[in-house]
């Protein structure tokens, strides 16, 4: 087989070679579409390098197994959204920005990250117990922590000596996923920014009249 994508098109119809970083990008892409449809014990390199529209010894030129690319390929948007996080956070100053206007922020990335991640999500954890199991522990419930940390360094211990931050941060990745999944099963779009904006007002007040 031949790699029927190794170039994009220019102006004037020349070809442009991809470079190595939009080439990884390109077989994370059909990955992900590939196992959404099979799972990971369900897809084969040789599906997913033609969903590329690359050669398999492309695609393990960037990827060493076919498990190292399912990992990037779920892993790697959560990982982002994580890290922005903890960077927006350590960055602003807490007198910068309200903390209402940092906890919508926060929600509405999450949100918008899930909406992209929670086919392959749900593919990773739930389609294989073992594998699942693995990497939730290996991989989710770190991020987790992360999250739970940086809560507690930009709220102070004095602040949250009473609360179960952990629990809290794990009730927040809850409650995202079951939005995202309760509109994917629904057929319905959310309005992600008046989501957001719920949620933010459930952990801020609770269920408070006022």
């Amino acid at each position: 087989m031949t790699d029927s994508k190794q170039n994009t098109a220019e102006p004037g119809g020349r070809r442009r070679r991809l470079s190595a970083p939009e080439r990884r990008r390109q077989i994370i892409a059909a990955a992900q579409e590939v196992f959404i449809r099979s799972s990971l014990s369900g897809a084969r390199t040789r599906e997913i390098a033609a969903e590329a529209g690359v050669n398999e010894a492309t695609l393990f030129a960037h990827f060493e197994s076919k498990e190292a690319l399912f990992e990037a390929a779920v892993l790697e948007p959560l990982r982002e959204a994580v890290s922005e996080q903890v960077a927006i956070a350590r960055a602003r100053a807490p007198q910068d920005q309200p903390a209402r206007d940092a906890s919508l922020q926060a929600h509405d990335r999450f949100l918008r990250t899930m909406l992209k991640s929670y086919p392959l999500l749900v593919t990773a954890l739930f389609s294989e117990r073992a594998a699942g199991e693995e990497m939730y522990r290996k991989h989710i419930f770190p991020m987790i922590r992360t999250l739970a940390d940086i809560t507690r360094e930009r709220a102070g211990e004095d602040r949250l000596k009473h609360v179960d931050v952990e629990l809290m941060t794990l009730m927040g990745f809850g409650v995202h996923l079951m939005v995202v999944m309760d509109h994917h099963f629904r057929g319905t779009e959310m309005d992600v920014e008046k989501t957001a904006a719920a949620i933010t007002a459930m952990f801020d007040h609770g269920l408070r009249p006022d």
